[in-house]
């Protein structure tokens, strides 16, 4: 068994890390460790890529705070996963920094095809914490731009809920 710890903000050059890491265990069983404040959409992804192509080789263990990207990767994974006594988690919608002119429009044409990728996604956001069996005040919250706060025992029943889920292919 080798281990991984994620104690930062989740980045490519996090991701970058983690795959020089997984290339030189041969297949050896790795735990990850995930305690994150969230970070770059993009850095979660890869992880969930990862460990998605072999689920049987990771164990993924959330540990004190999964946010943001962090509490996405928790739950979009496939492998064996747990939840440390005290863990909390938040999400929120997934958000993009844009600089907007004073007449109220996104001057720069990659920003702009950004701004509105990232509202088409919103649906599937949506259907995945719905998925999660997220109460109507916790998806009020969620739909509503703001952060949804989990203790232990809600992301606790979260996980049963995934875990169901997998197993019934969906």
């Amino acid at each position: 068994m080798k281990y991984f710890l994620i104690d930062e903000t989740m980045s490519t050059e996090l991701a970058s890390r983690f795959i020089d890491f997984v290339n030189c265990q041969q297949g050896e069983k790795i735990t990850i460790y995930l305690d994150s404040i969230g970070g770059f959409s993009v850095s979660a992804q890869i992880f969930c890529d990862i460990i998605n192509q072999s689920p049987d080789n990771f164990v993924l263990v959330a540990a004190n705070s999964i946010r943001s990207a962090a509490f996405w990767l928790f739950f979009s994974v496939s492998c064996h996963r747990q939840i440390l006594e005290g863990t909390t988690g938040i999400c929120h919608i997934s958000g993009n920094t844009v600089r907007v002119g004073s007449n109220g429009r996104i001057p720069d044409a990659i920003q702009r095809f950004e701004s509105e990728d990232l509202a088409l996604g919103l649906s599937g956001d949506i259907e995945f914490h719905k998925m999660l069996g997220f109460t109507e005040s916790e998806m009020e919250t969620f739909t509503s731009g703001g952060d949804v706060f989990l203790g232990q025992n809600r992301l606790t029943e979260m996980l049963s809920v995934s875990v169901e889920n997998l197993k019934n292919g969906i």
